[in-house]
């Protein structure tokens, strides 16, 4: 077998290829293929149209040379709208034979200088920074103190929680909020049993949403096909990239500075997640805050690189990580690095307010569930959104209650 070297060039043994000039290659391709198709369908409308107009012959009379004059003006004709942009038909085709983030990558491309501010990006601070903060790995008081704790029952002694992990099977003691509604078909139950524990799935929104939720901050739930659900991380990053988070269970903070955010964790008063969308169709992710070490910020201010300690769902199961990296695609590098993301958020989680649940649906109802809703129907109580069951609350006055 011959192995292909990087960069040989000699006669005899094939080199391997440059993925960006692949790309670049294929995207090539797709615009061309994009224009040819829209002039083509700009050219049979042209033909309809003409041939509606009035008179013998139509707009070339009857002659013999008649046809041949109609479609060399048909053509011409497309030819010139397709060049001058089109009817919006080249941009549909290309995002849809690219997919979203190749497509995004080549707009920004052709955009560069529109899309480029006029004044660069200054990150921003909140609050007061502390410059003389404690070390990583230290016990810390406060919002994320209480992720701490909660971190430390979920994870157990030896530090990795493997159930959560893709090959993981959850249960009821893994999710265990009792949120249900009454609908016409059913009890729509917080999805467990019905969802088969989410085998063979990942599992890094669960957990993140999980570990917010014991800790006492709101998680958005959405309708699934059985019962409620946590959120993904695809759609809660693209609730950020619109700057508004439904369900408003936290805040978008993404602009701040590393400095501030962390002094932030420090004073106690603000806690924070992060979520990334990827490219590629690979599946988004999602991870818990405990201490921020960089955060790099283009010039549109959107996040490049953030390194910070924390928690994760991972493939073999949730864990600690410190001075773990996030990177934007084409920012490589960093200490176990997870790269290949479209768009990266900061979001500062929220307390709910005296007597509400830390659960907020963003859809008006779920479907009713089948196995979840016979393991809740011991108790009327747990059937109904407002329900005062505190026996999965966080405790208001202890750090470390599940």
């Amino acid at each position: 077998m011959t192995v292909g070297l990087p960069g040989a060039g000699v006669p005899g043994i094939p080199t391997q290829p440059d993925p960006a000039a692949e790309a670049e290659r294929r995207q090539e391709r797709v615009e061309s293929a994009a224009g040819q198709f829209e002039g083509l369908l700009i050219q049979q409308l042209v033909s309809v149209m003409r041939s509606t107009v009035g008179g013998e012959g139509g707009m070339f009379g009857s002659g013999a040379g008649s046809e041949m004059y109609a479609h060399m003006f048909d053509q011409s004709f497309a030819d010139s709208l397709t060049a001058a942009g089109g009817m919006g038909m080249r941009s549909t085709i290309e995002r849809s034979m690219l997919g979203p983030a190749a497509y995004q990558r080549m707009m920004e491309q052709r955009n560069d200088t529109a899309l480029r501010p006029l004044t660069p990006f200054e990150p921003r601070t909140v609050g007061e920074v502390i410059e003389a903060r404690p070390p990583a790995g230290s016990v810390l008081s406060g919002m994320t103190g209480r992720l701490q704790g909660i971190a430390r029952q979920m994870l157990g002694s030896d530090g990795v929680a493997t159930q959560w992990g893709r090959a993981g099977r959850l249960t009821e003691a893994d999710l265990a909020s009792d949120f249900a509604t009454e609908g016409p078909d059913g009890v729509a139950a917080f999805n467990v049993r019905d969802a088969a524990g989410f085998e063979d799935n990942y599992k890094c929104n669960l957990f993140a949403f999980e570990m917010a939720r014991r800790a006492g901050f709101e998680v958005p739930l959405v309708g699934r096909t059985r019962g409620w659900g946590y959120m993904g991380p695809d759609g809660v990053t693209a609730d950020a990239n619109a700057g508004q988070l439904r369900g408003e269970w936290g805040e978008v903070v993404t602009g701040e500075t590393a400095e501030s955010l962390d002094s932030a964790i420090v004073r106690g008063d603000r806690a924070f997640m992060l979520t990334g969308s990827s490219v590629d169709g690979r599946s988004g992710h999602m991870g818990v805050v405990e201490r921020v070490h960089e955060v790099d910020y283009d010039e549109q201010g959107r996040v490049q690189r953030v390194v910070f300690d924390g928690w994760e769902g991972r493939s073999r199961g949730a864990m600690h990580l410190t001075r773990r990296t996030w990177n934007r695609y084409g920012n490589p590098g960093g200490e176990d690095a997870r790269g290949g993301f479209d768009s990266i958020h900061i979001i500062a989680l929220r307390r709910p307010q005296d007597g509400t649940r830390p659960e907020r649906p963003i859809h008006e109802n779920a479907n009713a569930s089948v196995h979840d809703a016979a393991r809740m129907g011991e108790s009327e109580e747990n059937r109904s959104f407002s329900s005062s069951s505190t026996s999965d609350r966080p405790n208001e006055s202890s750090e470390t209650h599940p």
